[in-house]
């Protein structure tokens, strides 16, 4: 182990004397609501800018690694330039529809954007940051599909290509979110468009996951019935009246407690096989504590995604089939 990187040991990681150093007193599994079981709302852990954040400092140093190599991109990033911009004014005559018109429409236009794929959540109070407000009614999930052949670079410690690739999505939903929010405000109809992982009221994960998006792997990413985890979202807020989506069920805790290919794989030894209680509900979870160090210290990883099988391409819709029917005749010989 050393000053600025850590060392892969048989144990797990051992992080570098830098990030022991600036680690705070209070740890990332007890901010998130680790074996807790009363429900509350989530705490932000990661990704922000707020001054309080006893993280932030950690998180910095990560950011100030990423900016040595890519110094153009990172700054694009953190000025947030996207979010600074003024959205369109609203029009004074709403176009008229119905919920189910205009989630269509939502629909077509976001696809029109390039979104892969397109979910409405209600917005209740149990998916907001607990230091944040979200007055709207409704949250417009969009997903991004990334690419499988760049994520799959970290299984080869390359983890550039698989950070990159990241990064850029994020910045595309971002955009994506940014041109639907302003076409819905020429509607008529306000709407607030965000992107990038760097500190938004939603806690995305979850509403995703209630509106549909997918269900919760082992990893800790949504498996997507297309894509798998190769996806990252952004998302629209409005007032708009919408047709919600509801949750799915295609069998990913079936596979999931069968497989430890993701479990095996993470060097640092951050995912449970088996579901943890956080905040009042029994889930996957990763280790932050773990995770979080081996992160930052090879400016990202996702090597959890690249060996998922429903990641690999064309294989998620087969697989998922074939869970659902031998869930079906389990429970068929179990009758």
């Amino acid at each position: 182990m050393g000053i600025i990187w850590g060392k892969e040991t048989e144990d797990g990681y051992a992080p570098s004397w830098w990030h022991r150093r600036m680690k705070p007193a209070i740890t990332g599994n007890e901010i998130n609501g680790l074996g807790e079981k009363e429900k509350r709302r989530p705490t932000p852990v990661y990704h922000r800018q707020d001054w309080w954040h006893p993280w932030r400092w950690v998180q910095e140093a990560f950011y100030g690694r990423i900016a040595l190599y890519m110094p153009a991109f990172m700054c694009f990033i953190k000025s947030n330039i996207l979010d600074a911009r003024e959205p369109v004014p609203i029009a004074a005559k709403p176009v008229p529809g119905t919920p189910h018109e205009w989630t269509e429409r939502i629909r077509q236009k976001a696809e029109a954007l390039g979104v892969s794929d397109v979910r409405v959540v209600r917005i209740t109070e149990d998916l907001i940051f607990d230091r944040d407000t979200i007055p709207e009614k409704y949250a417009i999930i969009l997903a991004s599909q990334m690419r499988y052949e760049k994520i799959h670079k970290s299984t080869e410690r390359k983890f550039r290509p698989s950070l990159l690739e990241a990064m850029q999505v994020y910045l595309q939903g971002n955009v994506k979110a940014k041109k639907l929010a302003n076409w819905l405000r020429e509607q008529g109809y306000d709407a607030r468009g965000f992107g990038t992982p760097m500190g938004t009221p939603l806690n995305i994960v979850h509403a995703a996951q209630r509106g549909g998006m997918g269900q919760l792997g082992k990893h800790g990413s949504l498996i997507h019935a297309e894509f798998g985890p190769m996806f990252r979202m952004a998302y629209v807020l409005t007032d708009l009246p919408l047709i919600v989506d509801e949750p799915v069920d295609i069998a990913v805790d079936d596979f999931c407690k069968l497989c430890q290919l993701c479990t095996k794989a993470c060097p640092p030894g951050a995912i449970f096989n088996e579901k943890q209680w956080v905040r009042g509900e029994l889930k996957w979870y990763v280790d932050f504590d773990k995770c979080v160090p081996y992160f930052n210290e090879n400016m990202g990883c996702g090597i959890c995604l690249a060996v998922c099988p429903y990641g690999q391409p064309g294989v998620s819709e087969t697989l998922i089939d074939k869970m659902l029917r031998r869930r079906e005749r389990d429970s068929q010989l179990a009758g």
